[in-house]
């Protein structure tokens, strides 16, 4: 399973189809495109014109609406399965909920669709229920090799899981990275790459070293992502995202807000980073009272508490010294 997972306006969709349209020419396999919208059917029908048979396009509600039909009886539908979720409030989700326990009580009906279709391409998946996920998962299972488009910040529909739901709802989701760095280049006087083509991401509770000798970026690369570049150092390319949201796209005072809650960067050189002309506690301060609001004595009572907690020795007399 491959998951692409950037922000909106990344031509994720685009890219799908493209690659949609490369392996129906290369392969003899066929392929399934599981989509979520009619303008995203359009986008992959137009790009892979000319496939014939070999590439199927189809909403997942629909697919999951045919599996139903054709297990009607079985899971209490009536044989025209598509027009009792139109006319039914919350119609499909119900559908899905009944064939996602279908499949985990029949693997077989998942081994036949991946007979079908051993290769599938999932766009837009952000906006999956639960148990229109697990119908992926049962693929995935199966042997069939997915490819998973989404941007979790870009959902677009409701998530009301019905009672019973498949509880592992965003179970792709969860795999998203906290802070993901996509082809990312930076550039200095005029068009002198100083990063070229960067990637990395960094998930939850995870630890990335980056080595490089004197002078490789290290530290210019770290000033793009929490939006501290210095002048005549410009972002020519890449995506940035922490928790799905894309640092490139926000405005400054969105980043501020981030910086000191969410992200932060520790500086190389220590002996730079307090103005020597305040107190350790006022420059302390600016941070804390960016984002919340304390009164003077909570605020004195946070700051020592914080040195504190580093080990500063006489917290109390460090908060009130010049730096």
């Amino acid at each position: 399973m491959v998951l692409v997972e950037a922000p909106a306006g990344c031509g994720k969709t685009h890219q799908g189809a493209d690659y949609a349209r490369d392996v129906a020419a290369d392969r003899s396999d066929r392929l399934l495109i599981l989509t979520h919208t009619h303008a995203a059917c359009s986008v992959f029908a137009e790009r892979t014109r000319g496939s014939g048979s070999r590439v199927e396009i189809r909403s997942i509600d629909s697919l999951i609406a045919h599996i139903a039909s054709a297990y009607h009886l079985g899971r209490g539908f009536p044989g025209d399965v598509p027009t009792w979720a139109r006319r039914t409030p919350d119609g499909y989700r119900h559908v899905a909920l009944r064939v996602g326990a279908l499949l985990k009580q029949h693997p077989m009906i998942a081994t036949a669709l991946t007979r079908r279709y051993p290769i599938v391409i999932c766009d837009e998946h952000q906006d999956c229920t639960g148990d229109q996920h697990a119908l992926g998962m049962a693929m995935l299972d199966q042997g069939a090799r997915l490819r998973v488009f989404a941007d979790p910040v870009q959902r677009i529909f409701k998530d009301t899981p019905l009672a019973g739901s498949n509880p592992a709802g965003r179970a792709m989701m969860a795999q998203t990275p906290l802070l993901s760095v996509a082809n990312l280049r930076l550039e200095a006087g005029g068009a002198i790459p100083i990063v070229d083509d960067l990637c990395f991401e960094i998930g939850r509770g995870e630890f990335l070293g980056i080595v490089g000798e004197s002078g490789s970026g290290k530290t210019m690369a770290a000033r793009a992502i929490i939006g501290l570049l210095p002048d005549g150092v410009r972002h020519a390319v890449g995506c940035i995202t922490l928790d799905g949201e894309d640092l490139v796209a926000v405005s400054p005072q969105r980043l501020r807000a981030l910086r000191g809650r969410a992200i932060g960067m520790v500086f190389q050189e220590p002996m730079v980073s307090l103005n020597p002309a305040m107190t350790v506690g006022a420059q302390m301060a600016e941070a804390v009272t960016t984002h919340e609001r304390l009164s003077g004595a909570e605020l004195r009572r946070r700051l020592v508490a914080m040195l504190e907690r580093v080990q500063i020795r006489e917290p109390e007399r460090a908060r009130r010294s010049a730096a």
